[in-house]
């Protein structure tokens, strides 16, 4: 039986800067695995015919030992349009019915992805969906890695893809500053017009770390340059270090092109750097280094002077860190002003409705409802009292749930088993304790206004003032 691989034009990562062939783009590297295709069909659209021919050509000729070809497809708005790709997409595949089909998912845009996806899940044919990983990504020789992705054949993820895909706008961010939230924008604008200070954002998984870091590269001069994130966990001191820095072509095993690191990629712009409580001393001192100078030294290279503001974030306790000599005190310094972000719990009950309100008006959007999700009396009573112990993001999946499991209204059922299956009750089993720890609960959750927390618990003021006054005397 033939095999075939589908992949499209790579626009952005088969091509340099200057519009020659990137020897590491997921096309180029495909050819590692050239022996298992009968024909690799490369797709493209007509708007990029130029670079199509300039990729086949090389290709052609450079790996003269199998079959490459390039077909257009007709495509009008890629990056909006879901319906027209899948079933330009569909249409093809079904012409090689009788082939094995394999799918390269690293290439082309978000929606180009989904209709692979959908197509691989409902047509039943022949299909696998790889990704591949480029030299210097993948963990085993600096070599290509080429990986099957496996899923279900089901038509129940298809609605959160689609969700993903059509992520082209969030919310901006002023639509979720809270009266929790309001100090810490506040501060952050201020931040934001500092144009060379470095900043520090704190606060647990979940919290929005990203989020306010993005605020304040967009409120700022430099927003009209790149936003890089980096997550420093995910990487080893070497490839942290090639990854920020940049390397020399041969200044080590693996480094078998010259690379750019975020730092010059990202010059005049801002760099964020995800997990700072978790790099190494070696790291932290490169980091010192330049954040004081303002000066980087790409492996193999002399240095040079890169402009770029750094904010880091952590949900490490840093302070902790220090007196254990695990973290620097002077980098802790040298990274500048701080932010606290609080835990979703901290809200008060108007803040939470506002948030998850929000929330379900946007989600209504991106999963293409025309009408937001109703949600059960129980269902929001449940999420008002809930600690939510993953934030904001934990928020979001559960609001993902109910849309991707919910009709026109969201129930308690429909909430993740991990919830429903959660032991909430307070490890005291005297009536009076279990009491005692709700009533601080709807306190807490009404911002200590006992008028409305009163009315929540459905006993007059009085009766809650004499409780609490028997709270503190105990």
């Amino acid at each position: 039986m033939r095999k075939i691989l589908f992949s499209w034009l790579a626009v952005v990562n088969d091509f340099n800067r200057d519009g020659s062939i990137n020897k590491s783009g997921p096309n180029v590297n495909m050819q590692a695995f050239h022996w298992q295709y009968d024909q690799h069909i490369i797709l493209y659209t007509k708007d990029y015919q130029e670079k199509a021919m300039k990729i086949y050509t090389y290709l052609d000729q450079t790996f003269t030992d199998h079959k490459t070809n390039i077909k257009p497809i007709d495509i009008k708005g890629v990056y909006i349009h879901l319906q027209d790709i899948k079933n330009k997409v569909e249409a093809l595949l079904i012409q090689y019915k009788d082939c094995e089909i394999d799918l390269l998912l690293s290439t082309g845009t978000g929606l180009m992805k989904i209709a692979w996806y959908i197509a691989h899940t409902t047509l039943g044919l022949k299909t696998r969906m790889l990704m591949i990983l480029a030299p210097g990504d993948s963990r085993e020789y600096f070599e290509p890695d080429l990986h099957v992705i496996t899923v279900e054949r089901s038509h129940t993820p298809i609605s959160a893809m689609i969700r993903e895909a059509n992520l082209l706008q969030r919310s901006k961010p002023k639509e979720f500053i809270t009266e929790s939230l309001e100090s810490i924008y506040h501060d952050a604008f201020k931040i934001a017009q500092a144009d060379n200070v470095s900043a520090l954002i704190l606060g647990n998984t979940g919290t929005g770390k990203e989020v306010l870091a993005n605020y304040i590269h967009n409120n700022s001069s430099r927003k009209k340059k790149p936003f890089i994130s980096v997550n420093c966990s995910a990487f080893s001191d070497q490839l942290l270090e090639s990854r920020l820095f940049g390397h020399k072509k041969g200044s080590f095993t693996g480094a078998y092109e010259n690379y750019t690191g975020v730092f010059e990629q990202a010059k005049g712009g801002t760099v964020f750097l995800d997990e700072i409580g978790d790099i190494t001393p070696y790291m932290q001192q490169l980091l010192l280094r330049f954040l004081q100078e303002k000066e980087i030294q790409p492996i193999g290279r002399p240095p040079k002077k890169v402009d770029v503001r750094v904010i880091a974030a952590t949900n490490k306790n840093l302070i902790k860190l220090i007196k254990e000599n695990k973290f620097r005190a002077d980098l802790f310094y040298r990274l500048g002003m701080s932010l606290k972000l609080p835990d979703f719990k901290d809200f008060t009950i108007d803040e939470k409705k506002n948030w998850i309100q929000n929330f379900l008006q946007q989600k209504k959007k991106e999963f293409m409802r025309q009408k937001p999700l109703k949600l059960q009396k129980d269902v929001w009573s449940f999420l008002l009292g809930y600690d939510f112990p993953g934030n904001i993001r934990e928020l979001i999946n559960i609001i993902d749930n109910f849309y991707v499991f919910s009709d026109d209204k969201a129930l308690f059922s429909h909430l993740p088993q991990y919830i429903q299956q959660k032991e909430n009750l307070s490890s005291s089993l005297l009536l009076k304790d279990v009491e005692n720890e709700h009533i601080k609960k709807v306190l807490k959750m009404y911002g200590n206004n006992k008028s409305k927390a009163a009315k929540a618990l459905g006993i007059s003021l009085n009766k809650l003032k004499s409780r609490i006054s028997e709270q503190n005397n105990n």
